[in-house]
């Protein structure tokens, strides 16, 4: 996807209480999926945030965005008063390893396709490992 035309500074880890966010993913759905654990400590910084991610994750990232603007297009219309890399947010925040975000788990499948499986598999379904290199 990489660095959307907004015209807005890069956030530098300055206060951002009532301040206009731009969160843009720049790399793999991998590094997206791990590295959007920091939306929600960043959320807390009391601003309008908003992430500009693929359309393909946003069904997928939705319980951990609550709160949090997600879009797919650039929004070059819009005002933001920062922007910033979705990898550079553990940076900006400070992020040493006894703050690394570890809520577990952090991503949860929909409920209706959880009945659904559910009702395809039965209760006690199968387990499938998945090793990914």
């Amino acid at each position: 996807m990489g660095r959307p035309n907004v015209d807005a500074a890069f956030w530098r880890g300055e206060g951002l209480e009532g301040q206009r966010l731009l969160v843009f993913s720049e790399q793999g759905m991998g590094d997206i999926i791990q590295f959007a654990l920091y939306l929600p400590l960043l959320a807390r910084n009391r601003c309008q945030l908003t992430f500009l991610t693929r359309a393909k994750l946003t069904r997928l990232l939705q319980p951990l965005t609550k709160g949090i603007e997600v879009i797919s297009t650039p929004a070059t219309e819009r005002q933001f008063d920062f922007q910033c890399g979705l990898m550079s947010l553990p940076h900006q925040l400070g992020t040493d390893l006894a703050s690394i975000p570890n809520s577990v788990p952090y991503l949860q499948a929909e409920d209706a396709l959880v009945a659904r499986w559910r009702e395809r598999l039965g209760e006690h379904g199968f387990k499938i490992g998945i090793a990914w290199g």
